[in-house]
């Protein structure tokens, strides 16, 4: 009598994970299948990877890739192909027959080894996702498989982690990557610094509907880690089961604490101007142009923000090469989303340079491209508008204080004190738009200012 999950209570264990790809983690992949052989023997194994080589969209078929099986022959790399599940895929989602990117794919090829090693009686069905498939599509796909499988099922996501960048990064980045997958924050998969965010939501998805979300951490590294060398570019593993909670056992050797929903991930940068010399550049290359060599640094994390030095107007004026206004065309707010800022400080003595109607329809514009902003470049007060942003315990205040829109300090120090009394509990960040141009060195003024606004509840002062 063969029971599947929706027929019956569910008995297994273990029932998806995560698993690096790279041969450079291949202790970590041992690891993985060793850690679930010890515990279980499934069925069916489906392999979830990137379309590393995309196929799918050489193909245009926005649709999952796997294997197609001819007469006889329902093995797949000397391994069994779970052939019901196959055929209720194709039935139920959008499914492309190609071969050969299944047998070129490292994403899957890499991971056969360990399950002929430690599952040789195991079917599998590996399933390549292309980067256009979308959130619908992955909730499909895995609803298919927990309504149309065995209890001893497992839903194995093949993802690498943190690409290209150091290794102090691509463990930044990580809290949030793995936050999110520990946590099933369903609507910032997206938003994540890995290589395929569809598997990992499909195997914690999975997991969700077989009631077995328990992590258990196998391991949490970087390549550096295995090269013993300090590289400006690297990647990073996560791997991790999802099953039943039998004992303390399954929390001892792992820091789920520290990826917990508390723990976000704020990004700062500075002035950011997209006029003169940058917009030359801009119209020579595209409106990606300024961002495209840090893209994967701003990608995946909850809070990106920088302080936007000049409105966003449709139509901007021809201005001099010498002008000390700024006007940005609207274009470059399509590059600016792209790279995932969604919080800008508009108190600077720049955002008023096409009067108050700029300023207004620079804010139309960022709400179009849902991004937030802080600050007014007038006032200081707790009266003004959008004086703050609030987001999960944080708290944005932004002042200008450069000429001829600079706030007094009595009336920033005022409303830091104000802010803090109110939200004792909350962090407090204080963007500020203050100091001598081209100095690198800050003032006693600002270190004055800096510390009185400690004293008064600031937690962290940027500008």
């Amino acid at each position: 009598l063969e029971v599947f999950a929706s027929d019956s209570g569910n008995k297994q264990d273990i029932v998806s994970g995560v698993v690096p790809h790279h041969l450079l983690a291949k202790d970590i992949i041992e690891d993985f299948f060793s850690y679930i052989s010890s515990r279980e023997k499934p069925k069916t194994i489906v392999i979830l990877s990137p379309d590393h080589f995309q196929s799918g969209i050489l193909m245009e078929s926005n649709s999952f890739i796997t294997i197609g099986l001819e007469g006889d022959d329902e093995k797949f790399n000397n391994l069994k192909v779970d052939t019901l599940l196959w055929g209720k895929l194709f039935k139920e989602n959008k499914m492309t027959l190609n071969n050969s990117a299944v047998i070129v794919e490292h994403g899957v090829t890499t991971l056969l080894p360990c399950i002929r090693k430690y599952f040789p009686e195991t079917n599998i069905l590996p399933i390549l996702i292309p980067a256009d498939i979308t959130k619908e599509q992955v909730e499909q796909l895995v609803k298919t498989i927990d309504e149309n499988t065995l209890l001893n099922t497992i839903v194995v996501a093949s993802v690498d982690f943190s690409h290209y960048l150091p290794s102090q990064a691509a463990d930044f980045h990580d809290t949030k990557s793995i936050r999110v997958l520990l946590n099933f924050e369903e609507e910032n998969f997206k938003n994540i610094e890995v290589d395929c965010w569809q598997a990992l939501c499909a195997a914690r998805l999975f997991a969700k509907l077989r009631q077995k979300e328990t992590p258990h951490i196998i391991a949490h590294k970087n390549s550096v880690d295995f090269l013993n060398l300090e590289l400006e570019e690297t990647t990073s593993y996560f791997s991790v089961v999802f099953g039943e909670k039998k004992s303390e056992e399954i929390f001892s050797c792992s820091t789920v604490e520290v990826f917990n929903e508390r723990v976000k991930t704020i990004l700062l940068v500075g002035d950011i101007m997209l006029d003169r010399g940058v917009e030359d550049l801009i119209k020579q290359n595209s409106i990606y142009y300024p961002f495209q060599k840090i893209g994967h640094f701003l990608r995946g994390v909850d809070i990106v923000f920088g302080n936007l030095e000049g409105p966003i107007v449709k139509n901007p004026p021809e201005l001099s090469d010498n002008s000390l206004k700024f006007a940005f065309n609207p274009e470059v707010i399509k590059g600016i989303s792209w790279c995932n800022f969604n919080l800008f400080s508009l108190a600077n003595n720049h955002t008023l340079d096409m009067g108050k109607e700029g300023l207004e329809e620079t804010k139309r514009w960022l709400r179009k491209y849902h991004i937030n902003s802080v600050g007014n470049p007038l006032s200081g007060n707790l009266s003004s508008q959008d004086f703050s942003f609030s987001t999960d315990k944080i708290i944005f205040l932004a002042f200008n204080q450069i000429f001829p829109f600079a706030i007094r300090e009595e009336e920033i120090i005022k409303t830091t004190k104000t802010v803090k009394s109110l939200n004792p509990d909350n962090f407090l960040i204080v963007s500020l738009h203050w100091g001598e141009e081209y100095k690198l060195i800050n003032s006693s003024a600002q270190q004055k200012l800096a510390h009185q606004l400690i004293e008064a509840g600031a937690d962290l002062i940027i500008g």
